[in-house]
């Protein structure tokens, strides 16, 4: 998925570190840290996102004192940019099906 809302919309990397994301239930979950861009297609594939510690709680990654936990997801859920990155789902949609994700301090958990 293209950042991109129409053709002749582009979002810069730099706008978009630092916004809040959004589930489709209205809950704030975090905060976009990082782009993951396929090398092939030079799509953006994931976004990292920082948790808050409520949203960490509710879906099951681990959090501690010194260690914010992030998660990847994909951007086929994003729904739109604007000055929010608002997700297609609901908070507790992206907890994995294997059961809650763990998050360990130097990665992230993908979303599918």
């Amino acid at each position: 998925m293209s950042l991109a809302c129409n053709r002749d919309m582009k979002i810069a990397s730099d706008d978009l570190i630092g916004r809040i994301v959004v589930c489709a239930d209205g809950i704030a979950v975090g905060e976009v840290i990082r782009l993951f861009v396929d090398s092939t297609s030079w799509q953006v594939e994931t976004l990292q996102v920082m948790l808050r510690k409520e949203s960490s709680e509710r879906i099951g990654v681990k959090h501690s004192l010194f260690h914010r936990p992030s998660i990847e997801i994909a951007t086929r859920l994003v729904q739109s940019v604007g000055d929010a990155v608002v997700l297609s789902i609901a908070l507790d949609e992206l907890r994995t099906p294997n059961g809650p994700p763990s998050s360990e301090p130097s990665e992230s958990t993908p979303v599918p």
